[in-house]
């Protein structure tokens, strides 16, 4: 036996009919994180904005994390999945460990040049 469709279902296959299309829209794959990623994760804990919902007082939902980070010079935030976050928190302590590395370079670099620049004043004198 079919099941009939639910009103529901008939009115998303209308919709779908007057925008000219006849198939559901595939769901998109889930989202990859590389191996590495500039910026943090920040918990946060947001208000629906309904009238009557437990966030309206001081009470919030969540929490919910997202990857906050620079492009352009702007803000960015997205959101991250709990079964992502454990991928998303190595990836930005494999860059700020990262970031240490080469300021601890600079560093040496710059010591060795100013040791460089030290020797060749003796030598010109």
């Amino acid at each position: 036996m079919i099941a009939k469709p639910t009103r529901r279902e008939k009115d998303v296959a209308l919709l779908m009919a007057a925008r000219g299309r006849t198939t559901k829209i595939p769901k998109s794959a889930p989202k990859t994180w590389p191996a590495m990623l500039t910026g943090f994760v920040e918990k946060k804990a947001i208000k629906c904005g309904k009238a009557n919902c437990k966030c309206a007082g001081n009470e919030r939902h969540g929490a919910y994390f997202y990857l906050v980070y620079r492009q352009d010079g702007r803000r960015k935030r997205e959101y991250v999945s709990l079964s992502d976050l454990p991928t998303v928190l190595l990836a930005c302590k494999v860059h700020r460990d990262l970031q240490a590395q080469l300021w601890q370079g600079r560093a040496a670099y710059q010591r060795a040049l100013a040791q460089a620049r030290a020797l060749l004043r003796m030598l010109s004198l």
